[in-house]
């Protein structure tokens, strides 16, 4: 990705021109602990500025880390090392020196917020112990309803997390302090509660939303879910012993598994296409036969039998143009067999039933005899 940064790469675009574009590294989603790993920021320290371990708890950021500054502050600490080390303990300078060759990037700016691990599970767990009760809201659209607010809850999941996040601010309206929730947390807690990373966090938040957009679109819950269906389940299906092993063989038969599925419903599609061929012709002959009862002549007593009078032939026009049918101008699938339509709408018996109602477009004259 460095090469193709700085030198370009062709690549084809959506509408099949081929352009030579510039990959640039601007985002990394990661939880706190990979942060600190990546940017070679101590634990317990903000991997986005200057601020040490015990000024968290302050209202401001600090000065931002830049990776200029990281390498300096780990040759600094290489020269004055007793035993002449590289890096400091818990620390990698390869990963700050490679960040270091992208074109046009900091790996600092480049750590994103992580909401899940940070508010509903970080600040948002510390601000539900200092409710003792959220007022009960009336029903809204939308939002969940607690009849019996959350004193109950012996353990909140994520999903109830969000849920008591949306009714919070109403909630707590009038209860709280006009200077706002934060300020109600700082009385609630002392400093040394509120002096770790995951509050801190939260000055940081402004300026990659401005830069990225909104948090969804770099959220680690969605790399989460992977963890129960890589290595939870995983996990499940082995003895506990030599898991290693097992687990990269399950994770391969699942996948076998599902490559077989695929096949298969790759042939049951390419058999239902044949039978549909099928159905199509029959119905086509059946059409024609139709057609060519439609196109005899009838004499002049069936004229006269079958003539409609005008008033009788404008009420039916008029009633057809009161109905309140509507059909799409553009298919949603073109050239969909009558045998796919029946299978995916579960309707067996469509096509019995359009030949009826085709039959039943004709005059008399021209329809085909029912089997009684």
């Amino acid at each position: 990705m460095i090469t193709a940064g700085k030198g370009g790469i062709e690549m084809v675009g959506g509408d099949g021109d081929v352009r030579k574009v510039y990959p640039l590294l601007c985002t990394y989603v990661a939880d706190y602990p990979e942060q600190c790993l990546v940017t070679c920021t101590k634990y317990g320290t903000c991997p986005k500025c200057q601020r040490k371990a015990n000024d968290l708890g302050l209202a401001s950021a600090g000065d931002s880390r830049t990776v200029l500054w990281t390498l300096g502050i780990m040759k600094e600490a290489h020269d004055t090392s007793v035993a002449n080390q590289e890096a400091t303990p818990g620390q990698d300078s390869n990963s700050t020196q490679k960040s270091k060759n992208f074109p046009l990037t900091d790996i600092h700016d480049c750590m994103t917020p992580d909401i899940l691990h940070q508010c509903y599970q970080g600040v948002f767990k510390h601000l539900l112990k200092c409710v003792q009760e959220i007022v009960v809201l009336p029903p809204t659209c939308g939002v969940r309803h607690f009849k019996k607010g959350i004193a109950d809850f012996s353990q909140v999941t994520g999903t109830e997390h969000k849920h008591i996040a949306c009714i919070l601010i109403a909630s707590l309206t009038g209860k709280v302090d006009q200077r706002g929730i934060a300020y109600f947390v700082k009385q609630q807690t002392t400093k040394d509660q509120i002096n770790i990373p995951k509050f801190h966090s939260l000055l940081h938040y402004v300026n990659p939303i401005k830069w990225l957009g909104t948090t969804d679109n770099y959220n680690t819950e969605a790399f989460e879910r992977f963890h129960v269906d890589m290595a939870k389940e995983a996990w499940d299906a082995t003895n506990k012993r030599n898991h290693f092993h097992q687990m990269t063989q399950w994770l391969s038969r699942q996948e076998k598994i599902l490559s077989f599925g695929f096949y298969r419903n790759w042939i049951d599609s390419t058999s239902t296409n044949q039978g549909a061929q099928k159905n199509d012709i029959t119905l086509k002959l059946d059409v024609a036969k139709l057609g060519l009862k439609k196109r005899q002549i009838p004499n002049s007593d069936q004229r006269a039998a079958t003539a409609t009078p005008a008033s009788t032939s404008n009420a039916n026009t008029k009633t057809l143009l009161q109905t309140n049918i509507r059909i799409a101008k553009h298919p949603h699938e073109t050239k969909k067999s009558l045998n796919a339509i029946a299978n995916s709408h579960n309707a067996p018996g469509f096509i019995p039933a359009l030949k009826l109602y085709i039959n039943s477009l004709l005059p008399k004259e021209g329809q085909m005899c029912q089997k009684k």
